[in-house]
């Protein structure tokens, strides 16, 4: 619904009849309140005897007023609101039963209009309130899967990072065999702390050799299934959840307890309530969610490229009605010269100095520098043995300090003005700085290699070949 911005209301009053456009919003009054018909209210016993909504159609249709809905029900809200700018000449009889009309548009003759609902109201309604807005109604499908959100493993707080991008898995008769999200294996088999004094993180034993889902399944008993948002990322939303909550209520107490009610209006106070019971509902839902999108296909372990470059990748097939239909990786176009957004279409080796971005589910778009210089990186394998690695290093933009944090790990590196892929994120400097990436060339030949299926970009093309 595009608010009440968008809408006009017919209703009774003491002395009469009238009609108004409402401009009310979010900001204002509380937007959204429907409360069902009351069953011994004689519009519920007079709709279907009548044809009410059959009426009131056949007069839509007549005027060539384009529909989604026509609704009874009580709008205990509303009837506030028109009682409040109406105080001087309040709805007749205080009744909230409201009969709802959702159009596709407003018609350009708002006389026109304001006569159909009249008609409604006095002829078809019964004499209650009759409200027209615009809108749309949508089919629940389930919450798409889209890049650069928060993954993680269902029930493990330590596995939080972001969906990369997706990838089919094709065969050499070119058919696809899954679609995949691409990310880091860490994020789906967790790393854990070493008891050496520099507590770097290396995986677990069981996590060395690569990971291939219909190979194991003698010994993986389970699917590893991933979720979205990963624990952590709920828990701070949580978090800064509560630190709303206690803002708010300190505004309501100073509401209730002013004696300036044009600083603290009725409605200002309802609508500081109305705040704190959606973030109340928005963090019990967080905190319940069990969002499986999918299960891990196959991942790196703890490997290696032939030029000795970090492997941490993973794939995980998802559940085909999350995946978009369209445009599944769809980024922002950063390069000024098409829309706002466009597709990840084909893979590049990376390139020194090239300008790149990447779509984090912590950080959100940024941007960076190739390093010309290549680093070396150290990091543990399952028993403590130490490896030096030549890494690929982004330098953060000059007006931020942070290219990526904890939680962006699979986030892909972005060409700025092709949108091509270049690599993916999997680690970097805890306190920003730079970051690391592998090649996407070297991922796919590994991927190939384990899983026997080449990497191809939807719509786009097979990487490295």
């Amino acid at each position: 619904m595009l608010g009440y911005e968008s809408s006009m209301v017919t209703t009774r009053t003491v002395s009469g009849c009238i009609s108004l456009p409402i401009h009310m919003s979010s900001t204002s009054f509380p937007e959204r309140e429907f409360l069902p018909a009351n069953p011994n209210h004689s519009i519920t016993r007079s709709w279907q005897k009548n044809n009410i909504g059959d009426s009131i159609i056949a007069l839509l249709e007549k005027h060539n007023l384009q529909f989604y809905a026509v609704d009874c029900l009580r709008r205990p809200r509303l009837l506030a609101y028109l009682n409040h700018i109406l105080r001087d000449n309040p709805v007749f009889g205080n009744d909230s039963h409201t009969v709802v009309i959702t159009l596709r548009a407003m018609p350009e003759n708002h006389a026109l209009l304001s006569e159909v609902m009249e008609v409604i109201h006095w002829e078809l309604a019964d004499g209650l309130t009759v409200e027209v807005r615009i809108g749309k109604i949508e089919v629940f499908y389930q919450t798409r899967l889209h890049l650069g959100c928060s993954i993680g493993l269902q029930h493990d707080p330590r596995s939080n990072g972001t969906a990369g991008g997706y990838v089919d898995l094709v065969d050499r008769n070119g058919e696809v065999v899954a679609q995949c999200m691409l990310t880091c294996e860490h994020v789906v088999r967790p790393y854990v702390e070493g008891d050496d004094e520099m507590k770097m993180l290396r995986p677990k034993a069981d996590c060395v050799e690569p990971y291939l889902r219909d190979a194991t399944v003698q010994t993986q008993h389970f699917p590893i299934s991933c979720a979205t948002p990963s624990i952590a990322s709920n828990m701070e939303k949580a978090h800064n959840n509560r630190k709303k909550l206690i803002r708010l209520a300190g505004e309501i107490l100073a509401s209730k307890y002013s004696t300036d009610k044009e600083t603290f209006s009725l409605h200002e106070l309802q609508h500081l309530k109305y705040q704190r019971n959606k973030i109340q509902a928005n963090t019990t839902k967080s905190l319940i969610r069990d969002d499986i999108f999918g299960t891990v296909y196959a991942s790196s372990g703890y490997s290696f490229s032939r030029h000795r470059h970090r492997l941490d990748w993973a794939l995980i097939e998802v559940d085909p009605t999350l995946i978009p239909k369209l445009r599944r990786n769809k980024v922002k176009d950063l390069s000024h010269i098409h829309h706002d957004w466009r597709q990840i279409l084909h893979a590049v080796k990376p390139r020194k100095t090239a300008v790149v971005y990447k779509q984090g589910s912590v950080t959100d778009t940024t941007m960076g520098i190739v390093n010309p210089i290549q680093s070396h990186v150290v990091s543990y394998d399952a028993d403590g043995k130490r490896c030096v690695t030549r890494e690929w290093c982004i330098i953060p933009a000059a007006d931020s300090n942070s290219f990526a944090k904890v939680g962006d790990s699979g986030s892909l590196v972005l060409e700025r003005d092709t949108a091509n892929v270049m690599g993916m994120a999997f680690g970097g400097h805890e306190n920003g700085g730079p970051v690391y990436f592998t090649s996407i060339t070297a991922i796919a030949t590994h991927v190939e290699k384990v899983t026997g299926l080449r990497v191809q970009l939807p719509g786009g093309s097979i990487i490295g070949h």
